[in-house]
């Protein structure tokens, strides 16, 4: 699982839109672009590069656009056997800040000058580390496609998804994989 977390980290997105409501019937809305100003200006210029997230009583919908085009994949909720969250953080910032803090120190000796942007750098670093968290939502189904979406806080949206957030949106898909199945059987005892 953690290639996939790493994975889904390198092509996180950054939130656009987010909308979780208990009571339906689109339970669940989640719309992001990729980072950077040049997605920004695109999404500007009205060349929707984004993807969505929506989660309806009945299924799953993965929507993902770019310039060249749009493609919809569509889970019954049924067919969905695990749902989870996760996230991850950019340990490689954390280790790096420690090593420029660490290497600041006999820089401030020799040049302060020196010293100074390396301390600059190691906060930078470490600001990266706590900002750079990626939360993601998956859903495997039973064919065993697993479809993660993940995203980071987006500074120009002032949006982002927290632990508590992830998590409620996992009990909710939780709740309508459960009520889908419970469906499902009693169609089969029926017949």
């Amino acid at each position: 699982m953690n290639t996939i977390a790493f994975t889904a980290a390198a092509n996180s997105l950054v939130i656009q839109e987010k909308e979780i409501n208990e009571s339906g019937p689109q339970y669940i809305h989640l719309k992001g672009r990729r980072a950077g100003i040049i997605a920004k200006l695109l999404s500007l210029m009205g060349i929707d590069a984004s993807t969505s997230f929506d989660v309806y009583e009945d299924r799953i919908e993965f929507t993902s656009g770019s310039a060249f085009g749009r493609t919809t994949e569509v889970i019954p909720m049924s067919a969905v056997c695990n749902v989870g969250t996760g996230y991850v953080k950019p340990a490689a910032l954390l280790f790096t800040g420690i090593f420029l803090l660490v290497g600041s120190i006999p820089s401030f000796m020799q040049e302060k000058w020196a010293g100074i942007i390396t301390l600059l750098f190691a906060v930078g670093c470490f600001v990266g580390y706590f900002l750079g968290k990626t939360m993601m939502v998956y859903a495997r189904s039973t064919g065993a496609d697993l479809d993660v979406i993940a995203f980071r806080r987006s500074v120009i949206e002032n949006l982002k998804i927290d632990d508590s957030e992830a998590n409620r949106i996992v009990q909710i898909m939780n709740k309508l994989v459960i009520n889908a199945n419970r469906r499902g059987s009693d169609n089969q005892n029926r017949a």
